[in-house]
């Protein structure tokens, strides 16, 4: 699998703005019946990824550890924008499905899933892990506007 972790920060930005533009002139083309389709299975990709890049397959360290934010390091930065960038696609997806409730959504989710990893003990919780996965949503769906008919 590709280490998307490694990438330096110019691909994130750069990979985000073409899926938003792209996003934007695919629902201008494709029938809105096939566009929430497509939306669907879009988030439904993203929330796997979501659980496999946090929950999934970890084991139980036995850090139980709930932080605000994680220690300052080289990779404190690149550890936030990966954040955005994991909430990124479920917020692109879902903008199209329920709007601005996907906000609420991934909030909740981001909540769960922090929960999870400091209650199994599988990674350290992080307020700011909370922030940026919200932050990720909303962004995915900047370019989110409800069409009145297909085309």
């Amino acid at each position: 699998m590709v280490n998307v972790y490694a990438w330096n920060y110019h691909r994130i930005f750069l990979i985000m703005l073409f899926l938003l533009i792209l996003w934007r002139i695919l629902a201008r083309y494709i029938r809105i019946d096939i566009w929430k389709i497509l939306n669907l299975f879009g988030a439904g990709v993203s929330f796997f990824l979501i659980l496999k890049f946090t929950v999934l397959g970890r084991t139980p360290s036995g850090l139980y550890q709930f932080v605000v934010m994680a220690p300052y390091s080289d990779e404190f930065f690149r550890e936030l924008l990966m954040n955005v960038f994991l909430y990124f696609p479920l917020g692109l997806t879902l903008g199209e499905l329920i709007g601005w409730h996907r906000i609420w959504l991934a909030l909740v989710l981001a909540i769960v899933i922090e929960s999870w990893q400091y209650a199994a003990g599988t990674g350290m919780a992080q307020v700011t892990d909370v922030i940026c996965n919200t932050l990720g949503a909303w962004i995915g769906g900047i370019a989110f506007q409800k069409r009145k008919h297909c085309l």
